[in-house]
């Protein structure tokens, strides 16, 4: 999908996570596979922090000047 990417993160399997500012989301991208969109309706999605177990992500909304936690797991 085409947007306005900020935070990137890869996970030890490969799997790619990305917040985009176009679609308020994060993105799920795997070798192969279809994007997926596993976060939506954030205000300003922006750099992240994959937690080191892979079991969320702790997403900035910089307009909401708050946190999100994406569980993955």
């Amino acid at each position: 999908p085409v947007g306005q990417w900020d935070g990137v993160a890869v996970s030890a399997n490969g799997t790619v996570y990305a917040s985009d500012w176009t679609s308020k989301g994060v993105w799920k991208l795997t070798a192969g596979g279809k994007p997926e969109q596993i976060a939506k309706d954030l205000e300003g999605p922006a750099d992240f922090c994959l937690l080191s177990d892979e079991s969320a992500l702790l997403v900035p909304e910089m307009g909401a000047s708050r946190i999100t936690v994406v569980k993955l797991k």
